[in-house]
């Protein structure tokens, strides 16, 4: 989803992963994700936390996934695949 201007002072959390930070809505993330529908909706502390740290993923290829879970598409290169 294109994060146009504005767009950030609607989101909820912010995840952090490599030294890069991404600001999305809690719901979006849920809906496209297992993980982040575990992640908010049962006890952990992340359910409410504003600021999440991920680790063991590299920023382009959580890039790639936020890309993936709003428009359908991935554009796996060399530099964001894992190998």
């Amino acid at each position: 989803m294109n994060q146009g201007q504005g767009w950030a002072r609607y989101c909820d959390v912010t995840i952090h992963v490599g030294g890069k930070s991404f600001k999305y809505h809690r719901l979006l993330l849920a809906a496209g994700s297992e993980f982040f529908d575990t992640m908010f909706g049962s006890n952990f502390k992340e359910r409410e936390a504003a600021d999440i740290t991920l680790h063991d993923i590299d920023a382009s290829a959580f890039e790639e996934v936020l890309n993936f879970f709003f428009s359908g598409n991935v554009a796996a290169t060399t530099e964001n695949a894992y190998s």
